[in-house]
């Protein structure tokens, strides 16, 4: 049994933080949606651009750090084999 060297959250900021991040942003925008309609003013313009500029900027920062990360990573002594969820096959990378 080779030990694993990765973190056990990745599974966690890969699949479970993405779609918490974009499911705030839907409510924060549900509401001010939802409050324009039933007091029949017209929507406070932060409340569209606001969650429009965070999920840009979220996705970008998201795509460059976190998408990209290998989901698992194991000790073979003289090679790390390290496993995505694309390519079950993984990979070897010799240390030495």
């Amino acid at each position: 049994m080779m030990p694993r060297i990765s973190s056990r959250m990745t599974f966690f900021y890969k699949r479970v933080f993405p779609v918490i991040w974009l499911g705030f942003l839907l409510i924060f925008l549900a509401v001010g949606l939802y409050g324009t309609v039933t007091s029949r003013n017209a929507t406070p313009l932060p409340f569209l651009i606001v969650p429009a500029f965070m999920a840009v900027v979220g996705f970008v920062i998201m795509k460059k750090l976190i998408f990209d990360l290998v989901d698992e990573v194991l000790d073979a002594g003289d090679a790390l084999m390290s496993e995505t969820a694309t390519a079950k096959s993984g990979s070897r990378c010799p240390t030495s």
